[in-house]
């Protein structure tokens, strides 16, 4: 982590925060404004799945160039043991909740948790606030339209 930031001052953004953010959507105003003076980390799950789209929607590999250039900007938060680890427990709580959460989300909670101290996910996927039921996951944006 960025050691010239305070752990307020950061947070990581999930799929649908990225992609609204990188198209411009109509609430990303909002979603703006919970990162504005932030620095926004993703996790390496947020690209993977960004990736995966544009190759489902056919882009061109200068159009997949373009995305991953606009990802440049952003902290990517790789996967470890710590990170896996909080992913099974994570798995194990919301199966015990009987609560379903889909292996993307979890890992990006996971990756988020596994921080030193753990960070809040910037997010407009409900789901989050399942796996924050069950965990000490901080989750902001869900108030975004």
């Amino acid at each position: 982590m960025s050691p010239e930031l305070g752990p307020a001052s950061l947070v990581v953004g999930d799929t649908s925060a990225f992609s609204r953010l990188a198209r411009g959507d109509a609430p990303s105003e909002a979603l703006r404004r919970c990162a504005d003076g932030r620095f926004l980390f993703l996790s390496f799950v947020t690209v993977g799945e960004a990736l995966r789209g544009a190759w489902a929607r056919g882009w061109s590999q200068k159009r997949v160039e373009a995305l991953e250039d606009s990802l440049r900007p952003y902290g990517i938060l790789t996967g470890n043991v710590r990170v896996a680890r909080t992913y099974a427990e994570l798995w194990a709580l919301l199966r015990r909740a009987g609560t379903p959460v889909g292996d993307n989300d979890l890992w990006i909670a996971a990756t988020a948790l596994a921080q030193d101290p753990p960070l809040p996910v910037l997010t407009t996927d409900g789901d989050f606030r399942k796996i924050a039921a069950v965990s000490d996951l901080q989750v902001e944006g869900l108030n975004t339209p």
